[in-house]
């Protein structure tokens, strides 16, 4: 957990050293997310759900290319229903992304694709209905640190002197391989996709 708390602040760091900054803002995003672990039972082992996420991002300049930091909380929801067992498996992320443009320099500036990485924390619960007959699993936060890669394709609607407003398209993925975690928590492998919008300020 040190070293993550390190990455962060080396984040932040190079986040407020950027002379070049361009929009400071915030996003909020909404879609559908996925959630898979072959070796665990059949009730959260594969399953389908929502996820939501909102946060502020700083858009800025490396070497003619648009970069942005996004400063992400992130809740991912995902349920199994089948004759005998109703559960819920419930993630809250909470990390920072650093995403680039690689098309910004011969692009048209209207529309721009961010690939990037991002480390995060992750607090997992795993509930279930009474009737199920399975307690309540609290995973707990500290035990989890990750690596999660991500897409954002993001649409200006409104343009101005002072501020951006644009729509977003977005991709996440979270392999297990890279979540590092206490032996005795299983770990998953995670995606989603979402559709979202965000507003910044320009300096």
């Amino acid at each position: 957990m040190k070293k993550v708390l390190i990455s962060i602040i080396l984040c932040a760091f190079a986040f407020s050293s950027v002379k070049a900054q361009n929009i400071t803002g915030m996003y909020a995003n909404l879609g559908n997310g996925y959630m898979f672990n072959s070796s665990q039972p059949d009730f959260y082992k594969n399953s389908i759900g929502k996820s939501f996420s909102f946060g502020l991002f700083n858009r800025f300049s490396i070497k003619g290319a648009q970069s942005r930091l996004n400063y992400d909380f992130s809740l991912c929801n995902f349920h199994y229903q089948n004759d005998t067992v109703s559960a819920v498996a419930l993630q809250n992320l909470l990390g920072v992304d650093f995403l680039i443009n690689p098309f910004s320099k011969g692009s048209n500036d209207q529309v721009n694709l961010f690939i990037g990485v991002g480390i995060y924390g992750l607090f997992q619960t795993r509930s279930f209905e009474p009737e199920s007959g399975i307690e309540t699993i609290n995973d707990g936060y500290a035990g989890y640190v990750g690596l999660g890669f991500k897409v954002n394709y993001v649409i200006p609607i409104q343009d101005t002197e002072k501020s951006e407003s644009a729509f977003t398209l977005g991709f996440a993925f979270r392999p297990k391989t890279l979540l590092l975690s206490k032996d005795e928590i299983p770990t998953f492998t995670t995606a989603s996709f979402t559709l979202g919008f965000e507003f910044g300020r320009k300096r």
